[in-house]
């Protein structure tokens, strides 16, 4: 065997063993959804936890929206699992031209987490982190920060699958309170 031979065997073995490590020890690379993809479709609409989530529901009364997926988080993580529906894309875009239209109402973001989860953010608890972190996709958006309020809540009994918490966010629109003088 040559020496060009005996190197090109080693970069393949590389590639592979890095490969198999990659695909065993990063969750996120497992679980990446492919929304093309119809067989993934109907694996997620029967998967139990999936069945149990918190919707994205956001009503005040005069304006509702309601689509049965939200924003989901790897367990102990501030951030969101991206990618997001095209069905949340379309509720933020609903929920801004209500609150553009209604400079007066406020959207309060709450954001749960376990005491089994791990919190490594500056954040008092992993659900203000969570809630902040929306806050941040909502503002991306174009909702204005001024209207959006953030608060974390100790939650026990979230449904989680393999390692996936879904939906552990929830929506509350109000009217803004006048400041006292």
């Amino acid at each position: 065997m040559t020496t060009k031979t005996s190197y090109l065997l080693g970069i393949l073995a590389t590639i592979v063993i890095g490969t198999l490590l990659y695909q065993k020890f990063c969750a996120s690379c497992i679980l990446v959804q492919n929304p093309a993809d119809p067989e993934q479709e109907k694996i997620q609409e029967t998967s139990p936890a999936k069945s149990l989530i918190s919707t994205f529901s956001v009503n005040d009364g005069a304006y509702g929206y309601e689509v049965n997926d939200n924003f989901d988080f790897y367990l102990s993580s501030p951030s969101f699992i991206m990618p997001i529906s095209n069905e949340i894309k379309d509720g933020i875009s609903s929920l801004k031209n209500h609150l553009s239209s209604h400079p007066e109402k406020r959207i309060t973001l709450t954001g749960f987490y376990t005491e089994a989860e791990e919190n490594n953010t500056p954040y008092e608890n992993l659900g203000l982190a969570r809630a902040n972190s929306v806050k941040n996709h909502l503002a991306l958006s174009g909702i204005s920060t001024s209207q959006i309020n953030t608060s974390g809540k100790l939650m026990q009994n979230m449904a989680s699958e393999k390692g996936i918490l879904f939906g552990p966010i929830l929506y509350t629109i109000s009217d803004s309170i006048p400041e006292q003088q």
